[in-house]
């Protein structure tokens, strides 16, 4: 059975609740429900922080890798028998993120290139959520990060003198 044939939730095992003892947890999240996640997750990948919430839909539970923000809803995996179904949005992807607050809820906004994304999660997680995705991007090596603006380049999304200018920058070649 390969990763992708395997459930997101998971019994976990005691090694796994100790690795997991370092991860944020925000809202109504239990290591169960995301614990064969990692399964997911690159070798040097690591959650850095989860949060979830229930609504009409099911329980959504929103992680925070060093790498990627990715969602997935809990129970629609349980229920459709459909696995590993979910969002998941490289952090050199995101343009923008900001919060909306609502009376017992947030969402956090996520605006890529291509779509805006939208999250609901416990009140007050939204801002924590977003100051970490925003460190994650500040955390972004050099290589990565002239990766990703080569590809933009490559794609036409910036001209050659951003290229080169926002390059210089990079490699602190000012």
């Amino acid at each position: 059975m390969g990763n992708n044939d395997r459930d997101i939730r998971a019994e976990p095992t005691n090694q796994q609740r100790e690795a997991y003892e370092h991860v944020l947890v925000l809202g109504d999240v239990d290591v169960e429900e995301f614990s064969g996640f990692e399964n997911q997750l690159s070798p040097q990948e690591r959650i850095h922080v989860i949060t979830g919430i229930a609504d009409e839909k099911g329980k959504r539970i929103l992680a925070v890798t060093n790498e990627r923000l990715i969602c997935f809803s809990s129970s629609q995996v349980m229920q459709l028998g459909e696995k590993n179904k979910y969002t998941d949005i490289h952090i050199s992807d995101i343009n923008d993120i900001h919060v909306e607050t609502r009376k017992d809820f947030d969402i956090l906004v996520v605006n890529t290139k291509q779509d805006e994304n939208r999250f609901m999660m416990p009140e007050d997680a939204a801002v924590r959520v977003a100051g970490e995705i925003r460190d994650m991007q500040n955390n972004l090596d050099a290589a990565e990060q002239i990766e990703n603006l080569t590809d933009q380049h490559d794609k036409g999304n910036i001209t050659d003198e951003e290229y080169e200018r926002k390059k210089r920058e990079l490699v602190g070649d000012d």
